[in-house]
């Protein structure tokens, strides 16, 4: 869930988390989103977000988005309120009607996704679990359509399968030196790169290969 990232949702969380199982590392939807776009799409800089009001209203992508140097576009008060209903109208939203998604609730997110490209955007994230059942398409007019919740599956597998973890003075460290290798840049695709465990810099926390190619 997007909007379960608010920090007055998700730093609660988290904190019961991280005090049930201290050497559990939290892997975040939105940062996994921007890093995402900020590897595979060097160039873009206007970034268009589908997504609830809720998410809308927490700022989420706004304050990620910005902070990482990207342009933010969402639709206007109208287009949200049309996003909304796609996806929570009793009648045809798809909460409602899922397989197959009623052509009303695509025809709504469609046109709000074809104005953000309208408007520059060198990628649209779609925001929200239920957008991506609506818009199947891997992009729009040659516009990345980004699914948040495959991104963040994806850095997941990756995390699994290439990070290495190791103790040192009792306190997990993680090597993410091949992290960007969830990115299709091509650089390291094909395990090319071979992860390292490296011992990190007392007080901290991730290896200085991670600092250096995280984002």
């Amino acid at each position: 869930c997007n909007t379960a990232h608010s920090p007055r949702i998700m730093d609660v969380a988290v904190a019961m988390l991280h005090e049930a199982s201290p050497k559990t590392r939290f892997v975040h939807m939105i940062d996994s989103v921007v890093a995402f776009i900020r590897e595979s799409l060097p160039h873009a800089r206007k970034i268009g977000v589908l997504s609830t009001k809720g998410t809308y209203a927490t700022g989420l992508y706004q304050d990620a988005l910005s902070a990482a140097g990207f342009v933010p576009l969402f639709p206007d008060e109208e287009g949200r309120e049309r996003v909304q209903q796609a996806i929570s109208n009793t009648a045809y939203g798809i909460k409602a009607q899922s397989n197959p998604v009623t052509p009303e609730a695509r025809a709504a997110l469609l046109a709000e996704a074809e104005k953000l490209v309208e408007q520059g955007a060198d990628a649209v994230i779609l925001g929200c679990t239920e957008i991506p059942l609506a818009l199947t398409e891997p992009d729009l007019r040659g516009v990345p359509l980004l699914d948040a919740t495959k991104v963040l599956a994806r850095a997941l597998i990756i995390f699994q399968s290439i990070a290495l973890s190791f103790y040192v003075s009792g306190t997990a460290y993680v090597c993410f030196f091949a992290f960007h290798c969830v990115f299709p840049s091509g650089r390291a695709l094909g395990g090319r790169r071979r992860p390292r465990v490296c011992r990190p810099a007392a007080g901290r926390r991730f290896c200085p290969a991670f600092q250096r190619d995280r984002f």
